[in-house]
């Protein structure tokens, strides 16, 4: 968490990684500029232990021959295969892809290396980071590190780069092990989690006792993350919305001059294949008024294969009432237009009415969202209340239109705005019974 030191700690680490003289330490940032602080706070700490820094190769060389170098990630995940080092230290490790943490992890290695070979990953809480699904385990409802898991031991193993859990190594080998020699083609893995807090860090706290105040003055979401540690509170730094935009009101509009659901789709289930994590098919009802404000009603998402999701699209049609048109994506290429002619017939057959998104699907989803981020910010969007706000607000104010975000909803939002946005609409106006106005025709 922020303030908590866990940056200058791991730089300490490595100090006593490199009492083995076979030791190759490598501190690891997204990108070279990234590197600078890192590489300032080493020269306070590592001189003191006989290190000689090497400017142009961004490495310590200690007395014994040990040495902890600084690189950047690669673009290209090839270039690691030439890497061969005892441990990594990756910081700010939620900013990279599993990809690559999976790629350096296959890097250690040493052939007169003493100690044990580790990789040592810092970072501040992040809701759609991978890290989530290594620490899990240790949160609560609110996605706070619980007491009493700190250092708890898991075991792991990576099959077809997919990360698999257990709690002990018999459970991990008894689920994933499939026939291999222990200890020899099958060597399960270990991770422990360690949480901090800035009042971990006596230093700070002794040289800026005011610090977590400021964290305080924070909005609610940044002190659940930054000072409490949650891993679920989402950032809006960079959305496109944020919920201070949205009116919650009790009612829709009486007679709205148009409805539609919008839906964003998706035909899978969690299991074992997709690490029990896939998206959802999501479903966005919402109104237009006489006065250009939109009401989004109600949202439903579930998580089913391709006859699930027909049924459900057909269930919530008919909830709606068969005049509301339910408002389909067309993905790109001929496998989309196949899928739409596919769902479009099924449903008319069961009497629910669709019509196809007319926002090229193959535009970017930032751009699809973005015409309803403008009248959101323009305060022309309720939410009327009901269960579902809680969910859809923790999405769309996080939406960025970054890779790897969960989207169902929010795509399901742009779909229906789009439909009910192409309708114009003329507010009606009388002439007050006082009114006039000169003729244009002159008097003779």
């Amino acid at each position: 968490m922020a303030g908590s030191g866990k940056s200058f700690l791991s730089l300490l680490k490595a100090v006593k990684l490199v009492e083995d003289p076979a030791a190759k330490v490598m501190v690891l940032r997204l990108s070279y500029p990234m590197l600078k602080d890192l590489i300032s706070a080493s020269k306070q700490i590592y001189p003191h232990f006989g290190g000689i820094y090497k400017a142009q190769q961004r490495t310590w060389v200690f007395k014994n021959g040990a040495e902890i170098d600084f690189k950047a990630m690669p673009k290209d995940l090839l270039e690691v295969q030439g890497w061969e080092r005892t441990t990594y230290i990756v910081d700010e490790a939620a900013e990279f892809k599993l990809e690559d943490i999976l790629a350096i992890f296959s890097r250690l290695r040493s052939a007169t290396y003493k100690g044990k070979m580790s990789m040592l990953l810092t970072c501040n809480p992040n809701k759609t980071s991978y890290l989530l699904d290594f620490v899990q385990f240790a949160l609560d409802a609110e996605g706070i590190p619980l007491p009493g898991t700190e250092n708890k031991i898991r075991y792991f193993c990576v099959q077809n780069s997919r990360v698999k859990w257990a709690d002990t190594e018999e459970e991990l080998y008894t689920k994933y092990g499939n026939g291999l020699k222990l200890g020899v083609e099958f060597v399960p893995m270990k991770f422990k989690f360690t949480p901090m807090l800035c009042y971990d860090n006596k230093v700070l706290m002794k040289a800026d006792p005011g610090y977590p105040g400021r964290l305080l003055s924070q909005p609610r979401v940044n002190q659940l993350r930054l000072l409490y540690g949650s891993w679920y509170a989402a950032v809006h730094g960079s959305s496109m919305v944020t919920e201070d935009m949205f009116e919650i009101v009790d009612f829709a509009p009486i007679n709205p001059i148009s409805k539609v659901r919008g839906w964003d789709l998706a035909a899978s289930i969690p299991n074992e294949a997709n690490n029990f994590k896939c998206d959802h098919t999501a479903g966005v009802l919402m109104s237009k008024d006489a006065f250009g404000n939109f009401y989004i009603e109600d949202v439903v998402r579930f998580q089913k294969q391709i006859d699930g999701v027909l049924k459900g699209i057909k269930d919530t049609a008919w909830s709606d009432g068969l005049d509301i048109m339910q408002i389909l994506p067309k993905d790109p290429g001929q496998a989309g237009v196949v899928a739409n002619k596919f769902y479009t017939t099924w449903l008319a057959e069961h009497g629910v009415s669709t019509r196809t998104d007319g926002v090229s699907a193959t535009a970017n989803k930032a751009t699809r969202f973005g015409p309803f981020a403008s009248v959101a910010a323009n305060k022309s969007v309720k939410l009327v209340n009901g269960p579902w706000i809680r969910e859809w607000l923790d999405e769309v104010c996080f939406f960025s239109g970054a890779r790897g975000e969960t989207d169902d909803q929010a795509d399901a939002t742009s779909t229906a705005f789009n439909q009910l946005s192409r309708q114009c609409v003329i507010p009606v106006f009388s002439i007050p019974s006082n009114f006039t106005q000169p003729s244009p025709i002159p008097t003779i």
